[in-house]
């Protein structure tokens, strides 16, 4: 019960303080509330501006990039801060379909990022001597291991797509060979993280198309003879923990072990392994591990079923690869056994 003496001090302060407070909290909060719902919009919007101005017959948004390819209009345009989407048009200086702007192929939309240069000489120039002038779109379509999306597409009478395939890494063109051609390298994501190598440490082979016979074709085998030097040179500088290696697999261990408890071989094994077999030398990656395998170590067999299986269902670019190198150089497949029991060698966790 409220003492006498106080009632009348609070009648007092409800007359008046709480008519002016009510009014005012109203008031923020529905500032609060607009100002959440303004951010939301906003958002949504720049998310998907393109969709929403074509949906309405509006003019498309202001291009950061637009360039001639052959008859065709390459438009980018920003979308929010760091990313933006990639048109295709004709020849117009607008975009026009059926009656609207923006796409006239929509299925050359994708994403570009500002910071990777998309200037017209990285865009649009002749890069298999076809005549015809190449645009390449990509799009990031998310991963640990940044994987993207890669169109690669001729500018001829009807667009033509030369290449369309998943990445783990910007695709470079270059000319490798000195044909006067570019081919089109990226990078190969199956082994990362396995044996326990963080993703920094994790061997990525590279991945080579070559232009032949009018279309791109995986072709990696075709240039190890250009990068066998660079394969040895980044063996040699596991020498020290191929070493330690050794002697930590001459230590007696607990009676009863399995393979899976001995030590495992330094990522500097199977990265060399990986480019043997993706430049086209398979045998060499096998002759490899009975070369460095310390004999006190009986985990080789268990090892290279694992690899064997993280390199077939892993691996994007493996089968292609395989057809591309010689028979009697391919990764061997006899004696090719199913997983092991245990996942000491074939974890994908950090």
């Amino acid at each position: 019960m409220i003492p006498d003496g106080y009632i009348a001090p609070l009648a007092k302060w409800e007359r008046t303080w709480r008519p002016r407070s009510i009014p005012h909290l109203h008031f923020y909060v529905l500032l609060a509330a607009a100002a959440f719902l303004s951010a939301i919009s906003f958002f949504v919007f720049k998310e998907y501006e393109s969709e929403i101005r074509e949906a309405l017959g509006l003019a498309p948004p202001p291009d950061v990039l637009s360039f001639d390819v052959g008859k065709y209009r390459v438009t980018l345009v920003r979308q929010f801060f760091n990313g933006g989407e990639a048109f295709v048009s004709g020849s117009r200086t607008h975009w026009q379909k059926d009656g609207f702007h923006f796409l006239a192929h929509e299925f050359t939309k994708g994403t570009f990022f500002p910071h990777a240069p998309p200037t017209s000489r990285v865009w649009s120039r002749d890069i298999n001597g076809d005549g015809f002038e190449e645009f390449v779109i990509y799009d990031d379509v998310g991963g640990n291991a940044g994987v993207c999306h890669f169109w690669v597409f001729s500018a001829q009478s009807e667009l033509k797509t030369l290449l369309d395939i998943d990445a783990p890494a910007y695709l470079t063109l270059a000319d490798e060979d000195g044909d006067g051609d570019f081919e089109l390298s990226t990078l190969e994501d199956g082994f990362v993280y396995w044996g326990y190598a963080s993703h920094a440490a994790s061997p990525m082979p590279r991945a080579i198309y070559k232009w032949k016979s009018g279309r791109y074709v995986l072709s990696t085998p075709d240039f190890y003879a250009r990068y066998a030097d660079s394969i040895a040179e980044t063996f040699a500088k596991g020498k020290v923990d191929f070493d330690k290696w050794r002697e930590d697999s001459a230590r007696p261990v607990e009676e009863g072990a399995s393979p899976a408890d001995y030590p495992f071989p330094p990522v500097y094994l199977w990265t060399a392994m990986l480019d043997y077999v993706y430049f086209g030398e398979g045998m060499k990656a096998r002759q490899l591990v009975d070369d460095v395998w310390p004999a006190g170590n009986p985990g080789k067999e268990e090892f290279l079923k694992s690899f064997d299986r993280c390199l077939r269902s892993q691996c994007r670019f493996w089968k292609e690869t395989n057809e591309a190198t010689l028979p009697e150089k391919r990764w061997p497949t006899s004696g090719r056994a199913p997983a092991p029991s245990f996942e000491h060698y074939s974890t994908h966790e950090e």
